[in-house]
């Protein structure tokens, strides 16, 4: 799940970023995926929750202004927890689902390559949440 897509970034920004996140503090929680969501525009259908808990969105801002702080330019556009399912996905599923529930334990930033089998992911550094 992505909580800030940061884009290309050089060794010394990796290095801000790093040294910046040890300052964000959280608790652990828990996101609900419910249902699934067609995303028209980006192809990508993907898991999706009513409800976003106040504690990821915290997180988000939190990591959204260190970016920033980091020289880094994010999106305005309001998040919305996902996990994506298919990419290049060509119409909407309606597909009906029993509840994922996933705590949120620790956050880490990610490489992601494209490589000719699809996107591989790279964990960087992770940074544990402290639990509740």
């Amino acid at each position: 799940m992505t909580l800030v897509f940061l884009g290309n970034t050089s060794k010394e920004t990796e290095l801000a970023i790093k040294r910046s996140v040890k300052q964000i503090v959280t608790t652990s929680f828990e996101v609900i995926f419910d249902q699934v969501s067609f995303w028209k525009k980006p192809h990508v259908l993907c898991l999706t929750g009513s409800y976003q808990p106040a504690l990821l969105l915290d997180l988000v801002n939190a990591l959204k202004q260190m970016a920033v702080d980091c020289g880094i330019n994010v999106e305005s556009r309001p998040y919305k927890a996902h996990i994506t399912l298919a990419r290049k996905a060509q119409e909407e599923a309606v597909i009906q689902i029993a509840p994922v529930r996933w705590r949120a334990l620790s956050f880490a930033l990610v490489e992601s390559v494209s490589t000719n089998i699809g996107v591989q992911y790279k964990v960087i550094k992770s940074w544990p949440i402290a639990k509740v």
